[in-house]
């Protein structure tokens, strides 16, 4: 049986927040964290396999991100998104949940976990910033031209994205031929390029988009009272495991356990999501 993934749009303090979901409603709610540049659907072949197995699989798009619409006076840094989005669990009713965070979705997952831990019950991160590891080069350039009022037309001149911007993503595959064209429009410029509301959101997260709340909850992670379980992959090129991933760990408390996928790049959840999926179940069931 074919699962279906839809999208349901929520109303929220600052507007709207949209999400794909999976699964039955009664089911055990789990929350998948995108990171950037993309958005929930590179969860669209995660989340099917977590719903066939009981479990109720959400992905929103983030603030700045996807279908996604804040006003125009909205907090967009990754601090106020952690604490909308625990907002909407807290107002959803579906606390606790399973939170799970890839990239700059791991970081909106920590501060998460710290502020709010009676709304987590179980916390995974993986290819994910510590602290002062985030932005990455071809991001600082993207947070530049939005700063600078550029980057609204520079899309509209077609400059963004660009040669380097598009080989940074392909960077982040272990085997770049995986990356289709699909996943390029869809996942990682559809809305931020080529439709002006969508270039608005994303100019202004890049805007807000900085490391101080990350910075400063380093060091409460180690106290972190839910199960948590770090999922990386062996070519992460952008949040190599043998820094960023060890890092991570010497953060979070002592034995937290670990797995690292083999023949993966850092958008693992499109490159390799049967394989990704199986190791999320396997430490959630145990």
């Amino acid at each position: 049986m074919v699962i279906p993934i839809e999208r349901h749009a929520f109303q929220i303090k600052d507007g709207v927040l949209s999400v794909l979901e999976a699964g039955a409603a009664g089911g055990k709610p789990v929350v998948l964290l995108h990171g950037v540049p993309t958005n929930a659907n590179l969860f669209r072949s995660v989340l099917p396999i977590l719903a066939d197995v009981g479990y109720h699989a959400i992905a929103p798009d983030m603030p700045g991100y996807g279908e996604t619409r804040l006003s125009d006076m909205a907090d967009y840094s990754i601090s106020a998104v952690a604490d909308l989005i625990a907002a909407w669990i807290q107002a959803e009713k579906r606390q606790p949940i399973w939170l799970v965070g890839h990239d700059l979705g791991g970081a909106v997952a920590q501060l998460i976990a710290v502020r709010y831990p009676e709304l987590v019950s179980r916390l995974t991160m993986g290819n994910c910033p510590i602290g002062d590891s985030f932005p990455v080069t071809a991001v600082n350039l993207a947070i530049l031209a939005a700063k600078t009022g550029l980057f609204i037309p520079f899309t509209q001149l077609g400059l963004i994205p660009n040669f380097y911007m598009n080989g940074e993503i392909r960077r982040g595959f272990a085997n770049p031929s995986h990356l289709t064209a699909d996943m390029m429009k869809t996942v990682f410029w559809d809305g931020k390029v080529n439709e002006q509301r969508g270039r608005q959101e994303f100019a202004k997260h890049l805007k807000h988009l900085r490391n101080t709340e990350s910075v400063e909850i380093v060091p409460q992670l180690a106290q972190v009272p839910m199960p948590t379980f770090v999922l990386w992959s062996d070519t992460d090129r952008h949040q190599p495991f043998e820094v960023i991933g060890q890092r991570l760990l010497r953060a979070l408390p002592a034995g937290t356990p670990f797995d690292v996928v083999t023949n993966a790049g850092h958008f693992m959840p499109l490159e390799a999501p049967a394989v990704y999926s199986q190791k999320l179940l396997m430490r959630a069931n145990e």
